[in-house]
């Protein structure tokens, strides 16, 4: 029971996962029971531009989420830049992007940890500046964050705070575009330092009443 898996081996994947080289530095001790309900991985292969590959976890029905099968989505450069061709060292990957989790009640976070993105931003130096002490119920229900990277003029990027359902506001996530400078000045070149952040804006939140 829970236990079956493309092998017949209880907990085969699990022990994969923990014995496997670079797999076994992915794997921390509170995801040992969640990966206790992974029945098969399986990869599907990309023919579309950009090229790339698809890893699908099937999961045996259990306590933390509703999903029968998280997927994770990657796409690779495969051909050199044109402007600079013999730096190119090979296909690699430069973005993956996951799916969506419908974590179970009291299950919602992005590693099964109760609280987990309130710990690391209360403990992660620059971002523990940030949280004041009413941010912390509020932090309580964010359950993942997410990074996209846009390729537009301006150069820059989008935070998403995706959040389970809450007495706060209506919004299930939360975004905030930062534009990056990423040239140096025509009048003071050599004052350039690399890319800087120089605006971010934030989405309208919809708070509820009384909030």
């Amino acid at each position: 029971k829970n236990k079956a898996n493309a092998n017949g081996i209880p907990d085969f994947w699990l022990t994969i996962f923990k014995n496997v080289g670079i797999l076994s530095e992915m794997v921390q001790e509170h995801d040992e029971p969640i990966l206790k309900h992974l029945i098969d991985v399986k990869v599907i292969f990309l023919k579309s531009n950009p090229m790339g590959f698809v890893l699908e976890f099937h999961f045996s029905p259990n306590e933390y989420f509703s999903n029968s099968v998280l997927t994770k989505v990657y796409e690779m450069k495969c051909v050199p830049e044109e402007s600079d061709p013999f730096s190119f060292e090979g296909p690699e990957i430069y973005k993956c992007k996951g799916c969506t989790i419908d974590w179970k009640k009291n299950k919602a976070n992005a590693n099964g940890i109760p609280d987990f993105w309130l710990t690391i931003f209360k403990n992660v130096g620059i971002l523990s500046e940030m949280v004041q002490e009413h941010d912390e119920p509020i932090l309580k229900h964010l359950i993942d964050v997410k990074v996209i990277f846009l390729k537009s003029n301006p150069m820059g990027f989008v935070l998403e705070f995706h959040f389970s359902p809450n007495e706060y506001f209506s919004n299930s996530v939360l975004t905030k575009v930062y534009e990056m400078k990423c040239v140096p000045e025509e009048s003071d070149p050599f004052s350039f330092e690399g890319p800087e952040i120089y605006k971010c804006k934030g989405c309208t939140i919809d708070w509820k009443k009384n909030k």
